[in-house]
């Protein structure tokens, strides 16, 4: 792919793109918190389950007639398109893969072995890492020196943030008779992965409640490795995000996708948790409420973040897993009134002034957008 200049065509894209990111932050924020409101009563894989299948219900609703649509005018028009879509789906599904499969999974073991702070932090902190590094190789994106300063701001964040939370849960486990477990935040997509973050949709684990000093050194060393592999797996999808969407693949396609495959992953371990039968699906009537509210943030939250790695770059599109958590602090005392104090103010800023240093820097990478704006806009304006 040919880099040129940063115009100002690409300017408005950015801010654009800085927009969605921003709004997929917050709408990820509200979910994480109806998420960490059901979190005592359903455990972790069947939360994870029911939320991704209802975002896949909801966005596949009108994105699959969209997507239909906008291919079979493309077909009508230029006589081609449809190996072009299949590939461009195939592309997806393997991200969509990479992030429900092995991010997902080895994150939900690491938060068991080393705790949710640590296996966050190293998650998220390698997300941003990787990003660069694949959309340097495969979509030719340079990384200057503000955009690497960014992201050693947005790191140190991540730990500071991931630190307090930590102490967020001690503050909860002395205080309440049920344990409460407090959820990091990433992007799946992260993801996007995500969550990806990211990423990530792996915000829904059970973290286990393993102190790390209690964990033994091969177990601690495997656990820290887990969470390497899931901020890898969140830094595919991204890159694949990004990458069809290059190729002029509409936004409604990793959207439904990606939280689709959820139930394929997760229902089988479900099964093999409690077997097949209707107490599976036995939630109040309360919960799937909750769980509506979640899924519809969710969809939100990650159709902006797609569309954000669309016009941005795949380093850009991880920031808002950092403003995310940072979110989800501020969530965390002003709806459950955890307490803050100076880590998390500290992490909170630092999370504000790394997307100013990426998102001030010079970029390039994104003309490659203005060469499948025409298409995009053929398909729906996706």
């Amino acid at each position: 792919m040919e880099n040129c200049g940063y115009t100002t065509s690409n300017r408005g894209r950015w801010w654009l793109g800085g927009a969605c990111c921003l709004l997929a932050a917050m709408g990820y924020a509200v979910a994480d918190g109806c998420v960490r409101e059901l979190i005592e009563r359903l455990d972790s894989y069947r939360l994870l389950c029911f939320k991704e299948t209802l975002s896949g219900i909801i966005i596949g609703s009108f994105g699959i007639p969209l997507m239909i649509y906008g291919w079979r005018r493309q077909y009508r028009t230029t006589g081609s398109g449809g190996y072009a879509a299949g590939r461009l789906i195939g592309w997806t599904l393997v991200g969509a893969f990479f992030c429900q499969v092995p991010g997902n999974f080895s994150l939900l073991w690491a938060y068991r072995q080393v705790g949710m702070a640590v296996a966050g932090a190293i998650s998220l902190g390698t997300t941003i890492l990787f990003a660069a590094v694949l959309g340097r190789v495969f979509l030719k994106e340079r990384v200057s020196l503000p955009t690497l300063l960014g992201m050693a701001v947005l790191i140190t964040s991540v730990v500071l943030l991931s630190v307090a939370h930590s102490d967020v849960e001690s503050f909860t486990s002395a205080t309440a008779t049920q344990k409460t477990e407090r959820l990091p935040s990433l992007s799946e997509g992260a993801a996007v992965s995500t969550e990806v973050n990211i990423v990530h949709e792996a915000t829904l684990a059970n973290g286990g409640g393993i102190s790390v000093g209690t964990v033994s050194l091969w177990r601690g060393i495997l656990g820290c490795v887990m969470a390497i592999l899931c901020g890898l797996s969140c830094a595919i999808l991204a890159t694949v995000i990004r990458y069809v969407g290059n190729q002029g693949a509409p936004v409604w396609l990793p959207a439904f996708v990606v939280p689709i495959l959820g139930l394929p992953a997760t229902l089988p371990v479900i099964l093999w948790q409690q077997g097949f039968t209707w107490a599976v699906f036995d939630i109040s009537a309360a919960d799937y409420g909750v769980l509506t509210v979640s899924a519809l943030c969710n969809v939100v939250a990650f159709v902006s973040l797609c569309k954000g790695i669309q016009l941005t770059s795949v380093v850009f599109g991880n920031v808002s897993g950092t403003i995310r958590l940072a979110l989800v602090s501020l969530v965390g005392i002003f709806w459950f009134h955890e307490p803050g104090g100076f880590l998390m103010g500290t992490g909170v800023v630092l999370a504000c002034l790394g997307t100013v240093l990426i998102g001030a820097a010079p970029h390039y990478g994104t003309e490659t957008f203005v060469k499948t704006e025409e298409i995009q806009s053929d398909q729906c304006g996706a």
